[in-house]
């Protein structure tokens, strides 16, 4: 029977080997493992923290709206509620209803737009009318800033004239161009495009803007 005895260098390069396998094992079976399960670990850590500014953004959001709400009640203002979509009907009828006394008028929407602001639907127009007196016009004007639709005035302006530009004694007419915006729950079986925010016309903000010219 043959025997073999290894050399003192030979069992050194066996015991080194033998290391370095386990080293090697460590780091695929073990080291690896725990590594992904760290890195799994910090994903969901991350979503979650995604998750809670989220929330503290719409946090931030419905206190603000609470508290326009509180604003509008201490001003003695009813708020409006949020229609449905697709409200478009019955939005229709209203500005014709308030624009029927008006001596004309046109309006021109364009596509709702789902906003990444607010997350509801914004359904912008222009709303141009002609009345015979500023008083007039800016009555019209109110009653669609504050009807019962959720509204928002982008801009306004208005502008006198008269029926006949070369009679002095003609009668004055006051053209309205209002920008508005009025806004919608968005819908849970449609998809919405995103909003287009390409600007129109100056901002005037406000009705608080209308001056007599």
């Amino acid at each position: 029977m043959l025997s073999y005895t290894f050399s003192t260098r030979e069992k050194i390069l066996l015991v080194l080997l033998g290391g370095g396998l386990l080293i090697v094992a460590w780091y695929q079976f073990i080291f690896l493992n725990i590594q992904r399960e760290i890195d799994s670990v910090d994903t969901q850590i991350a979503a979650t923290q995604d998750q809670i500014t989220t929330y503290q953004q719409q946090a931030i959001k419905l206190e603000n709206m609470r508290k326009a709400v509180n604003d509008y009640e201490g001003e003695g203002r009813k708020p409006v509620v949020l229609p449905d979509f697709d409200n478009t009907q019955p939005l229709m009828a209203y500005l014709h209803s308030v624009l029927g006394s008006t001596q004309s008028y046109d309006m021109t929407f364009s596509n709702p737009g789902l906003s990444e602001d607010d997350g509801t639907v914004h359904r912008s127009g222009t709303i141009k009318y002609i009345t015979a007196s500023y008083e007039e016009s800016r009555s019209v004007s109110e009653q669609i800033a504050h009807g019962p639709y959720a509204c928002q005035v982008d801009a306004l302006s208005i502008k006198e004239g008269r029926t006949k530009k070369k009679d002095a004694n003609a009668a004055s007419t006051f053209t309205t161009t209002l920008q508005v915006t009025f806004f919608e729950n968005p819908p849970a079986d449609k998809d919405i495009a995103a909003e287009d925010k390409t600007p129109e016309g100056q901002d005037l903000s406000a009705l608080t803007q209308i001056k007599k010219k």
